[in-house]
């Protein structure tokens, strides 16, 4: 913190016109009523709040950004001990050449569900953890350019020490469309997962992998750019019907080294999104052998995909309306509907987030025509 404050302090001192002070809140409230399920997914109902402030500066027209701020979530479930507050502290460095932008952010920094425009899947990322889990420690760098995007993630989740395992987990993502105005594109994931001993580590307990590979064929319609679909940062609701669909394999390797053993569950899986105007259908569909075989060994510690994905078949479906939707407000109503080979369970959820920095604010006040006003509100 200390270096931190220096590094501000003598940023200060540069010449004014270098540099602009950056602020951003993000606010979000959640309720999730879980219903069906099973000894892994049991009933119960989550409802929670985060707020995230943050305040910086940023030079030579924002390509430099030092930031720092926390992160407060707080779970009503009756017992206030269990909010959990995490410090922020991250440098950010983005450079734009036409159509190529290049973006690195380096320490502790928020975890975007719409980075890269589209949310992690639900194999690799699972609800639980993208509300508790909003702190990525490490490194995110992306690379866009007319024909995709290639990201790469480091995220440090705990240190080795005594009492706690070594953990962390590396995540790539990769798009690539022939036609950057075309309907048909690639969409790659891989990520390797690592959960290792503690110091001074009893007998029998190893070091544990598990890699994921994940490369699928896609189509958008009508043709267009293969993020418009599902990137809710757009400010406004779809005006016309589009549909998208991805399709292909999911290949893992898992391993707890005390055994001398590789498991290596693969199957099929889809996605599925339609939107038009406020409302949007989500289909996610899996099939084949059962993911995360070392589950009941390490649970989360190891595996940061949903539960669900433990059985041979599973199909999830999201209805989702989006009440207001511009680019400060997102008010969401959805009906949740899980099948798998156990169980059958049925969520309502309904989430708000507020988000708000010096640029939006900067451009409401500036009255721009390409501002979504505030009142894109659903009729219905």
């Amino acid at each position: 913190m200390r270096k931190f404050l220096a590094i501000l302090l003598l940023t200060a001192l540069l010449p004014l016109h270098a540099q602009e002070l950056e602020w951003s809140v993000d606010a979000n409230a959640l309720i999730n009523n879980r219903e069906g399920g099973d000894e892994a997914t049991p009933d119960q109902t989550f409802l929670f709040t985060r707020l995230t402030p943050q305040i910086g500066v940023s030079l030579d027209s924002a390509q430099h950004r030092i930031m720092a701020g926390a992160t407060w979530y707080q779970p009503f479930d009756g017992d206030w001990k269990r909010g959990k507050v995490e410090p922020l502290l991250h440098y950010d460095w983005n450079m734009t050449r036409g159509d190529n932008r290049l973006a690195l952010k380096v320490g502790m920094f928020e975890r975007d569900p719409h980075a890269g425009g589209e949310r992690l899947p639900y194999y690799l990322w699972s609800d639980s953890l993208q509300y508790r889990r909003h702190v990525v420690k490490g490194i995110d760098l992306q690379y866009w350019h007319r024909h995709g995007l290639f990201a790469a993630t480091l995220d440090w989740r705990q240190m080795q020490t005594r009492h706690h395992r070594e953990a962390f987990d590396i995540t790539f993502h990769h798009v690539w469309q022939p036609a950057p105005q075309g309907p048909f594109f690639t969409n790659t994931y891989i990520r390797y997962n690592h959960l290792a001993k503690r110091k001074e580590a009893p007998d029998g307990e190893g070091v544990n992998d598990n890699i994921i590979v994940n490369p699928m064929l896609g189509v958008t319609l009508p043709a267009g750019p293969w993020n418009k679909v599902h990137d809710s940062r757009r400010g406004k609701p779809l005006a016309t019907f589009m549909f998208q669909l991805q399709a292909g394999l999911l290949l893992a390797c898992d391993r707890a080294r005390f055994e001398d053993k590789w498991h290596t569950p693969a199957g099929f899986v889809a996605r599925a999104e339609a939107r038009w105007k406020w409302f949007e259908l989500e289909e996610n569909f899996y099939a084949g052998q059962r993911q995360m075989p070392l589950y009941n060994l390490f649970g989360s510690a190891l595996y940061l995909g949903d539960q669900h994905y433990h059985n041979k078949t599973y199909s999830r479906t999201d209805l989702t309306w989006h009440i207001v939707t511009n680019d400060i407000v997102a008010l969401d109503a959805q009906l949740i509907f899980h099948a798998s080979s156990s169980c059958t369970a049925f969520w309502q959820q309904v989430s708000v987030r507020f988000n708000l920095d010096n640029h939006k604010l900067k451009t409401r006040r500036a009255g721009s025509v390409a501002s979504a006003p505030l009142d894109i509100i659903s009729p219905y």
